[in-house]
């Protein structure tokens, strides 16, 4: 039984809740610091070293199991011989009741500290890569209002004084820029990235030139490319949204995004 980590044991509880050991095989003295022939005749040696913030929550679970007749299971802490605390986890099944109504207990103890070590080390870890996580978001938020900020107090007055003095041609180009700079923090650009990631630079720049309302004639103006060409992109777009032969708007769908 030496070989065996940790110990095993025979525990009874009986009806006017007396607890003892039947039976602790040697690996107690690695546990505890106390001999398994102490602990079986002085069974508050073990049970006073329970820390007090556990023992509510132990005893209850030891009478559901007896009530219930169930396996029982616990994980605790205690204070041993030296001073040390340590996690221990023990696994028990109950028989059925004695004559007398106790009930006693064959399971196991084993020392689970390295464990519980290694799980607060995890937890720490998350912990600070979600305040990680969370400072990162909160410096996108702050980046976004600052571009928007940028915008909306620089970049807009420009173009609103170069609307007044264009051609109606050149109004056109610059409502679409205006559009696009006030879209420019939205979540389209990242939408259209993994919604539309099978089309090409130039697809995706029609794309957004469809959504804000350009016609054919328009982007085609714009690009400096012929009609045909932009019919061409058009068809190539819709197939690779699987749109092809779909009775969809292309700008209705796109501004969904």
């Amino acid at each position: 039984m030496e070989a065996i980590p940790g110990a095993i044991y025979r525990y009874q509880l009986t009806p006017n809740e007396t607890q003892r050991f039947l039976f602790i095989s040697p690996g107690a003295m690695e546990l505890f610091g106390y001999t398994d022939k102490q602990l079986q005749e002085n069974f508050d040696l073990a049970w006073n070293m329970i820390l007090a913030e556990d023992v509510d929550r132990l005893w209850s679970s030891i009478k559901a199991s007896a009530k219930t007749l169930s396996r029982w299971t616990n994980e605790f802490r205690v204070r041993v011989k030296s001073g040390e605390i340590r996690w221990l986890r023990s696994s028990a099944i109950p028989e059925m009741p004695q004559k007398d109504g106790s009930i006693i207990w064959n399971g196991i103890l084993v020392d689970i500290s390295d464990r519980k070590k290694i799980e607060q080390n995890l937890e720490e870890k998350n912990s600070a890569l979600r305040e990680l996580i969370s400072h990162i978001e909160t410096e996108k938020q702050l980046i976004k209002n600052e571009v928007m900020a940028n915008v909306d107090h620089l970049v807009m007055p420009i173009l609103r004084k170069l609307q007044k003095k264009g051609t109606s041609f050149e109004e056109k180009h610059l409502k679409l820029l205006e559009k696009t700079l006030e879209e420019l923090t939205s979540p389209f650009g990242k939408r259209i990235e993994g919604k539309l990631g099978r089309l090409t630079p130039r697809e995706i720049e029609i794309c957004n030139m469809i959504k804000n309302g350009l016609t054919v004639k328009e982007v085609s103006r714009l690009l400096s490319i012929s009609p045909r060409t932009i019919e061409t992109h058009r068809h190539s777009i819709r197939k690779k949204l699987d749109l092809a032969n779909k009775k969809i708007n292309l700008t209705t769908y796109l501004r969904t995004l």
